[in-house]
């Protein structure tokens, strides 16, 4: 799949280009460190007699260097299972859309008559060049997402911190998640009780509750024990006033 993908993008950029100065070698060279995190040195290229072949031979040789050093890095069996799942949701991703892309092309082929062009001739050379470019989106996603993938784990993600001479960025986003790991491993074994959480107001004095004096009707026995019912006696100003 590198291979195969590194041998597409020069070919992309650099087609029947057979002068180095003319070559947009920057095009190139931005794909492997941007797409890869490869560092490019120059001075690996020899100028004088470079040509599309030797380009060729030469960043294979570096990306699979760096393909090795990054297996001596997370080591063998995390590199696989990091193969593994990438392939699997990148075949996934592109398989659903080279569906929609047959479905598509299955609507509009009957428009190559108008042409004078066979449908079914036309059919089966369209539908292949979709199945090859499906192919070539596969290999190239792929090696994207393994040259920047980890499985982060409590026993690997120190030794990936203290040997790896990543970028920055990639340093930051290793470091967030081992963070995330130690924060959801630590949430899971010292889950906080609620009964025993303090409230902040426990130490202010709680509000006491308003209790009314019950209200004393018009005929009702005025409180004062004369007797007399409430109109006629204290409650005789407060009823004129009202």
């Amino acid at each position: 799949m590198i291979e195969s993908t590194l041998e597409r993008i020069i070919e992309e950029h650099i087609g029947d280009i057979r002068y180095v100065d003319e070559m947009p070698l920057d095009r190139v060279f931005y794909w492997v460190e941007n797409s890869l995190n490869i560092k490019i040195d120059m001075n690996e290229f020899n100028m004088d007699r470079l040509n599309k072949e030797i380009l060729y031979d030469t960043l294979r040789d570096i990306i699979l260097d760096a393909y090795q050093s990054r297996e001596k890095m997370l080591g063998e069996d995390i590199l696989r299972e990091i193969e593994r799942r990438s392939l699997l949701e990148i075949v996934d991703i592109e398989w659903r859309e080279h569906l929609h892309e047959m479905d598509v092309l299955k609507e509009g082929i009957s428009f190559r008559a108008y042409a004078q062009k066979d449908p079914l001739v036309e059919y089966k050379k369209e539908s292949f060049e979709l199945f090859e470019m499906m192919i070539y989106r596969i290999h190239e996603h792929t090696v994207k997402k393994v040259f920047n993938s980890y499985i982060v784990t409590s026993l690997n993600i120190q030794n990936i911190l203290k040997d790896t001479t990543l970028r920055k960025e990639q340093l930051s986003a290793l470091e967030l998640a081992a963070r995330r790991a130690g924060h959801f491993q630590q949430s899971n074994n010292q889950r906080p009780d609620n009964r025993h959480k303090k409230n902040i107001n426990d130490d202010e004095p709680k509000q006491q509750p308003v209790i009314a004096d019950p209200k004393i009707g018009r005929n009702d026995p005025c409180p004062c024990m004369s007797g007399k019912k409430y109109k006629k006696c204290c409650g005789a100003a407060t009823i004129e006033t009202d």
